[in-house]
């Protein structure tokens, strides 16, 4: 006996029976640039423009900084700022450019766990999908896939397609066995400095970067969380037994106070909380 098909179902045969009559987006002619911070004149940061398929992140000094560390001969780049420092809005933008520019390609990025990352990591991206409400997804709505450049969104495994068929993959530092076994282009690690299982999280990373189309560098976006295994990578360059790890690390550190979308308000709260702590 034939079942009914569900609300979703049919918004989505829908979208998919529209696509089928009008022209597919050319996935090549997609591109990302980087602009210049002008929170007057774009106050959410970033631009998209249809008719050239062109998607602009504005970006300020202390995320620059970041990205020209991000050089082919680098393996890991460090992003630490404080907290509004815009290190986890960088990393978002980073992973979704790469994944725009490598078709069928494959990417990951890494909360602490599912219930947090859902709503900081994971929302952040969806936020700099151009398209209306792409951040919200409730039982009814799956707001990535109002994203022109989205493809599907599938909730369930976590995976996020674009149309030009490379998947962000949304994983979780507690489950991190799950992605032993898949292939990555490029990965972001966000607020790895509260991961209980960094050290093996970063061996398995490490042999998980081959066999795809992928500049093969990590990106961690973090806050300082003491002398943990973050330190020990960061600025040791060492493993669990205090070897030499050989991998070419770069750290670029980023103020709060730094960040431009902040009003002034903000900026006093912050520093009256946080002025003397390394957030």
């Amino acid at each position: 006996m034939a079942t009914r098909p569900t609300e979703r179902e049919v918004e989505r045969n829908y979208k998919q029976a529209i696509e089928q009559l009008q022209p597919r987006s050319n996935a090549a002619e997609l591109s990302v640039l980087w602009g210049t911070a002008d929170p007057q004149n774009r106050p959410s940061g970033m631009t998209w423009v249809p008719e050239t398929q062109t998607l602009t992140f504005d970006l300020w000094a202390g995320q620059r900084e970041a990205l020209d560390a991000v050089a082919e001969d680098t393996d890991l780049l460090g992003f630490l700022g404080g907290y509004g420092s815009g290190k986890t809005l960088l990393s978002t933008r980073w992973i979704l450019k790469q994944a725009i520019e490598y078709s069928g390609s494959r990417f990951l990025l890494m909360g602490i766990n599912f219930s947090k990352a859902k709503q900081t990591t994971f929302r952040t991206l969806f936020e700099q999908l151009p398209g209306e409400r792409t951040h919200l997804v409730t039982s009814s709505y799956n707001g990535p896939e109002q994203s022109p450049i989205v493809a599907d969104y599938n909730r369930q495994e976590h995976r996020l397609t674009l149309q030009n068929d490379t998947v962000i993959v949304l994983g979780s530092a507690d489950r991190w066995s799950r992605h032993a076994g898949d292939a990555f282009g490029a990965v972001v690690l966000d607020e790895p400095s509260h991961y209980n299982d960094l050290h093996n999280i970063l061996e398995m990373i490490g042999s998980r970067l081959r066999g795809i189309e992928g500049p093969k560098v990590q990106l961690w976006s973090l806050t300082g969380n003491g002398r943990n295994a973050a330190y020990d990578i960061l600025e040791r360059n060492v493993d669990a037994n205090g070897d030499e790890l050989g991998l070419n690390i770069e750290v670029v550190r980023a103020s709060t106070l730094d960040n431009p979308y902040l009003t002034d308000d903000d900026k006093e709260r912050f520093k009256r909380q946080y002025s003397s702590t390394s957030r």
